[in-house]
């Protein structure tokens, strides 16, 4: 007599039966990936707001007014979908990662520009200063313009500028000595600023996050209302009908009567 065997295919201990062969050999092919087609779950779906909310804080603290559609069509091109509601696991890693690159690109820019806001602000009405800082710029990096420079063009700027000249006692080592004490006055200020500026969007990031939670809670609420709705409209097409079957048996009930009182008779 033969033993008949089974073989299964496994990929990290998980099994997916796809094909059944008849015969004395059972394959199971396995899908690879068995989050491909599986339904987002609530929270991964709070997640998603929560990251486009961020998204709209951050854009928002560039002075770039983006709409939600804006981030929402990021998720949906990187996970190649039309609607949210299309979204597998698949997709849901797909678009947070789109997002949370998007989110570093917008916090890549606004630490550029705080940067080059304390750049402006130690170069501002020292035009020796300013001088040096355009001609480091344009000899290191071929840039003239402060507002062309990267974050780290940047930073290396503003190191040459707190660099002495020279070292020994003479009117320019005085000067640029003067020079560097009202750099770090205005650098002082400019920090202080940044800070201001920091709380500001920090709450305007808390603002954008109560929005976006108010705006997924009101959709939730739609939802419960439609629900709602739709049972009680249920409710009545069913009370309709058992009122209509109660009349059907009561007419029933009388016509009989009078066919058994006339037989009766």
């Amino acid at each position: 007599m033969k033993r008949e065997s089974l073989h299964i295919n496994t990929v990290q201990g998980i099994v997916t039966p796809q094909v059944l062969q008849t015969g004395n050999t059972i394959r199971m092919a396995v899908d690879p990936n068995p989050d491909s087609a599986v339904p987002m779950v609530p929270a991964q779906r709070a997640k998603l707001h929560e990251l486009v909310g961020d998204l709209l804080a951050a854009w928002d603290s560039l002075g770039d007014a983006g709409e939600a559609k804006r981030a929402w069509r990021i998720v949906h091109e990187a996970a190649d979908v039309e609607t949210i509601d299309q979204l597998t696991g698949d997709g849901y890693r797909l678009g947070v990662a789109a997002l949370q690159r998007e989110l570093g690109n917008a916090e890549e820019a606004k630490r550029t520009r705080k940067l080059l806001s304390m750049l402006l602000t130690v170069t501002e009405g020292d035009p020796t200063q300013r001088d040096r800082a355009k001609l480091y710029a344009a000899r290191e990096f071929g840039i003239s313009f402060f507002k062309d420079l990267s974050f780290t063009q940047i930073k290396q700027v503003l190191t040459f500028l707190e660099t002495p000249t020279c070292t020994h006692d003479c009117t320019s080592c005085r000067a640029d000595t003067a020079a560097q004490h009202r750099n770090e006055l205005n650098r002082a200020k400019a920090e202080a600023k940044l800070k201001a500026d920091d709380l500001s969007t920090q709450a305007m990031a808390v603002i954008a996050q109560a929005k976006a939670q108010t705006e997924m809670y009101r959709e939730r609420v739609g939802k419960l209302r439609q629900e709602l709705i739709d049972l009680r409209t249920e409710l009545a097409a069913r009370t309709a009908t058992a009122r209509q079957r109660w009349i059907t048996v009561t007419a029933m009930a009388a016509f009989v009567g009078i066919l058994f009182g006339a037989w009766a008779f």
